[in-house]
């Protein structure tokens, strides 16, 4: 019988520098892994070849039933990887995507190795994390139900490869958001021009990803610079937005759009902003996920499955 160990991760998730977590602080900025162009391209060759869920609507079909039978049984958790013993079984996202090919493919992959869903051609890795991080910020209603709606918004067939496009605009999408809280930030005009102007520094390098297929590392890490640059200068409030455009992943854009909406709405009382922020950040990675969503069933015309789910209504 398998031991089931209990892996908390919530300390991974406030700082995404652990071995697991460095891609999804990567595929925004790729500089802050060390993700040079050299890099990239030895990534782009090693995934050339793969394609989602094996290129079998079969094992995608299985694959989206499991993924269902996990929130029926009440296997899904927040916190931590895996947990349990005596034949029960509890995980994340991730963890029960895990524990779906170990049980369906007889492999025995640790429930909290996001590269297995790479290994294993589902989903590039970067993708994992990015699901694993909106699980955990979902309130717990949407989050229960964001597995399946993830898993069959994904097409069949989809070379790695050429879904870096919805990567890039997903990081575009995030920082334009960003941008938004900056705007709305207590500062000085001269410095909120600057800090805009650094971000969108950013999404160029994105947008340029997006037109030619080709990250340019020098270009991401000359952005990154500028904006940390600025942020450096700026209270804590333009600090946290600036810094959530270099190295930020949903999380932590989501907290900047939180800290931001508690601030301009004036919630003094350490309850109230509580409440407040909890709302903001929920709000926001239901705003996260449905543009994931939307991204992902767009990449290939043909899907097997519907990608349904998105969410209209809180």
């Amino acid at each position: 019988m398998k031991t089931i160990k209990h892996h908390d991760k919530r300390n991974s998730l406030s700082h995404l520098h652990t071995r697991q977590r460095i891609p999804l602080a990567s595929f925004l900025l790729g500089v802050r892994a060390g993700l040079t162009n050299k890099t990239m391209l030895t990534m782009k060759t090693k995934n050339k070849m793969k394609t989602t869920y094996k290129n079998d609507a079969a094992f995608k079909a299985m694959f989206v039933a499991e993924t269902i039978k996990h929130r029926k049984a009440d296997e899904l958790i927040k916190g931590t990887y895996e947990q349990g013993g005596n034949g029960t079984f509890k995980g994340c996202a991730v963890g029960c995507a895990i524990e779906t090919i170990n049980n369906q493919l007889g492999k025995s992959h640790d429930n909290s190795d996001h590269s297995v869903l790479e290994e294993e051609s589902l989903y590039p890795e970067w993708l994992a994390h990015l699901q694993d991080t909106i699980f955990e910020g979902l309130e717990e209603s949407l989050s229960q139900t964001w597995p399946e709606r993830f898993s069959k918004a994904i097409p069949v067939g989809v070379e790695f490869t050429d879904l870096d496009k919805v990567k890039y605009q997903f990081c575009i999408y995030l920082l334009e958001e960003n941008i938004k809280t900056v705007k709305g930030l207590d500062i000085s005009d001269s410095l909120r021009t600057e800090v805009i102007d650094s971000i969108r520094q950013v999404v160029k390098v994105h947008e340029n990803a997006l037109s030619t297929g080709e990250w340019d590392g020098s270009a991401a890490e000359s952005a990154a610079w500028s904006a940390t640059g600025y942020a450096g200068y700026a209270g804590s409030a333009a600090r946290s937005a600036a810094r959530s455009a270099v190295c930020s992943t949903a999380r932590s854009a989501a907290e900047s759009a939180a800290w931001s909406a508690a601030e301009s709405a004036g919630y003094a009382g350490s309850a109230a902003r509580s409440a407040f922020w909890s709302a903001a950040e929920s709000a926001a990675y239901k705003r996260y996920s449905n543009k994931l969503l939307t991204l992902l069933k767009d990449s290939e015309v043909s899907s097997y499955l519907p990608a349904e789910g998105i969410i209209t209504t809180l």
